[in-house]
């Protein structure tokens, strides 16, 4: 799911992927004997909090380009 989030959905696949990530570790944490990976699940905690943060990033960027135009077009009037 992380991987899949960085192409597609972004935020909408990070945070069910963090829930499953996270549950699998815990249960690799519980049962070691019975399940293994938690490098995987590791990297699954990661990669997705990456993609989370990469979506606030790019969704305050684009905040800051949308005021900034509309100051840009509010002085433009203003200026004519």
């Amino acid at each position: 799911m992380g991987c899949l989030s960085f192409i597609t959905c972004g935020i909408f696949l990070s945070i069910p992927g963090l829930i499953l990530s996270y549950q699998a570790r815990r249960m690799i944490d519980d049962e070691p004997d019975r399940f293994k990976g938690r490098d995987v699940a590791t990297a699954g905690v990661i990669v997705n909090w990456v993609s989370v943060g990469l979506f606030i990033a790019a969704f305050v960027i684009g905040l800051i380009l949308v005021i900034a135009i509309g100051g840009l077009a509010a002085f433009g009037e203003a200026v004519n």
